[in-house]
């Protein structure tokens, strides 16, 4: 385990013990963003970057609930050399990678989803943000299964096995500097997932899922 990573607060660590599937460390993830905990395995320190406020945690601690667990995100800004698309990555089980691709067929949103093999990593570079001219951040690429950074969480059995087997989602806007359709989605599919809406479309096998 890394150093920076093997720093469970005391009173966090039977939280993490305790869970049993992907949702369950979601439901942490979201804790963390909305400031009531203090410690999650995919970033280094206490509180969410200052980007991540106000609408977008909003966004994001939905979708954490959802089951949804994300290790990375950025509003879309366009401002003195710097330019962003709004974008959110994360893990998820197959239903609802396979919801948010379906939900992306009717929106200006594009949906990354992949299943995660154990050598064979993809190859695809997607620009994200471009600082002075140079990209710097990129999606289309994500860590085999048993080296998610989830798996620092002293997680049980259970929920390890739960992450590994997790697919990859990465969902971005296309355009650059826009910031008001990606989280407006992002909460749509949320609902969708909590009032049973995606649930219904994978048990009815619709023509649409692979």
């Amino acid at each position: 385990m890394d150093d920076e990573w093997d720093e469970v607060p005391a009173g966090e660590h039977q939280d993490w013990a305790t869970t049993t599937s992907v949702a369950d460390v979601g439901e942490l993830v979201a804790q963390w963003l909305e400031g009531t905990r203090r410690w999650i395995p995919t970033y280094i320190g206490s509180t969410p970057h200052p980007e991540t406020r106000g609408h977008i945690r909003d966004a994001l601690a939905r979708v954490n609930r959802a089951g949804w667990v994300t290790d990375s995100s950025q509003p879309g800004l366009r401002h003195s050399g710097l330019r962003q698309r709004a974008y959110v990555s994360g893990i998820a089980a197959p239903v609802l990678t396979r919801y948010a691709e379906h939900l992306s067929s009717d929106s200006d949103v594009v949906v990354l989803r992949a299943v995660r093999l154990p050598e064979l990593s993809p190859e695809i570079n997607l620009v994200v943000t471009v600082r002075d001219g140079q990209p710097a951040t990129w999606l289309g690429n994500w860590a085999p299964p048993d080296r998610d950074v989830l798996l620092y969480a002293p997680l049980p059995p259970a929920a390890a096995n739960a992450v590994r087997s997790a697919e990859a989602l990465q969902v971005f806007d296309p355009v650059w500097g826009r910031d008001d359709v990606l989280w407006p989605w992002l909460h749509r599919l949320a609902a969708d997932l909590s009032d049973g809406t995606a649930t219904r479309w994978w048990d009815d096998g619709d023509l649409a899922r692979p």
